[in-house]
């Protein structure tokens, strides 16, 4: 297969641009953000998007409304 003018423009244009999305460490006096939730005690959907958000890393902080 022949790589056309037009794909390596394109290949080279997105080699260069996103190593600049790469995630950046916080220092030592910089806090992640905390997720905070407001949901109905017996809201299944929400108790299960919260898990999966704590499993994933992040910090979760839910208040239970009625």
């Amino acid at each position: 297969m022949l790589m056309t003018r037009r794909s390596f423009m394109s290949f080279s244009v997105c080699s260069a641009v996103f190593p600049a999305f790469a995630p950046v460490a916080l220092s030592a006096d910089e806090v992640e953000p905390v997720l905070e939730v407001y949901k109905t005690p017996n809201c299944g959907c929400c108790g299960a998007w919260v898990d999966h958000m704590d499993a994933a890393g992040f910090e979760v902080r839910v208040s239970e409304i009625d």
